[in-house]
């Protein structure tokens, strides 16, 4: 209980309640109905620079409450009663959808509602106790250190392809980049002298994260070695050069030349679990948990808090392991 109660106080250090880019920055058209509003909202995602699959998800969850809404012959946001809306739980409840279908579906009841009134579009708040459903917590495991090396080693280095599956998996762990960051880092972006790259992410928003000196390494290995080779004569910025054609490695392709690697390592991760990896590993060796926020390009501290759990659960398997005090 005493490492729990420490452990809550740990992560509320460094983590802020989430709250929505959205709120109070949406141009609402006046005296909209539903439909209009939601489509405002859509187009307030898209100047916040929301990735196209983040919006693509709003849209198909938003497009379900405003139809069901309209079929109880609500039009305008002033006419839904927190009743409508608890009719609308209930109705995608009884759809036996797993935990986490059924938080994505609901999560759209408070955030539209909450817009709606910071955009004093309502005055009376009908989502105001709306709560969504807690998802249990899902302890993911990450590759031990030595598990990482393995992996890192597994491309022969020999040809061309494989120098540059070292460096891109060498990059991809020594930097926690996401994988569309990894397959948009362009050759402007490098500055090996200084063994850094520009990584941009989520809304576009900068960052620079260091590459060490293992993944500076592969690298101008690869762009001497391997780069000019994989081009076939082509003109290209991007960094990660297909093996086929000669252009640039799309993401969905990168992610799954990172699983096809872990799968003849022995290991199972992908792109995400390199990620995950980089930060877990750091935060073992010591690393403060605002450096690894910087690092991963997070806001905030709320997407910390499956790392911060992880290290508090290595803690307790040490502390189970040592029994102190016997």
């Amino acid at each position: 209980m005493y490492i729990e109660q420490e452990e809550d106080q740990y992560i509320r250090k460094f983590i802020k309640p989430r709250t929505s880019r959205l709120r109070g920055r949406v141009a609402w058209t006046p005296d909209a109905d539903l439909r209009q509003l939601a489509e405002d909202f859509m187009s307030a995602m898209a100047v916040r620079n929301y990735s196209p699959a983040s919006i693509a998800h709003y849209r198909m969850d938003l497009k379900r409450l405003v139809s069901f809404l309209e079929e109880r012959g609500r039009t305008r946001p002033q006419e839904v009663t927190v009743g409508d809306l608890e009719a609308f739980r209930l109705d995608v409840v009884e759809k036996n959808f797993s935990e986490k279908t059924l938080h994505s579906y609901l999560r759209i009841v408070p955030q539209f509602f909450d817009c709606l009134e910071a955009g004093q579009v309502i005055f009376v708040n009908p989502a105001i106790d709306f709560q969504l459903p807690k998802l249990p917590y899902r302890f993911v495991p990450v590759l031990d250190e030595q598990e990482i090396k393995r992996l890192l080693e597994q491309p022969d280095v020999s040809t061309p392809v494989g120098l540059r599956d070292r460096a891109l998996l060498e990059t991809a762990y020594a930097t926690g980049a996401r994988r569309e960051e990894l397959a948009n880092l362009t050759l402007d972006r490098l500055n090996l002298a200084r063994q850094t790259a520009r990584l941009f992410g989520k809304g576009r928003k900068e960052r620079v994260v260091p590459l060490g000196k293992h993944a500076t390494y592969w690298l101008e290995r690869y762009l001497k070695e391997a780069r000019p080779q994989l081009l076939r004569g082509h003109q290209e910025e991007a960094v990660w050069i297909g093996s086929q054609l000669g252009c640039k490695m799309q993401s969905p392709k990168l992610g799954t030349l990172i699983t096809e690697v872990a799968k003849a390592a022995n290991v199972k991760i992908s792109a995400h679990g390199l990620r995950r990896a980089c930060a877990t590993h750091m935060l073992r060796r010591g690393a403060h948990p605002l450096l690894i926020q910087e690092l991963l390009g997070h806001t905030g501290g709320h997407s910390l808090k499956h790392y911060l759990r992880l290290s508090m659960d290595d803690l307790k398997k040490t502390l189970n392991r040592s029994k102190p005090g016997r």
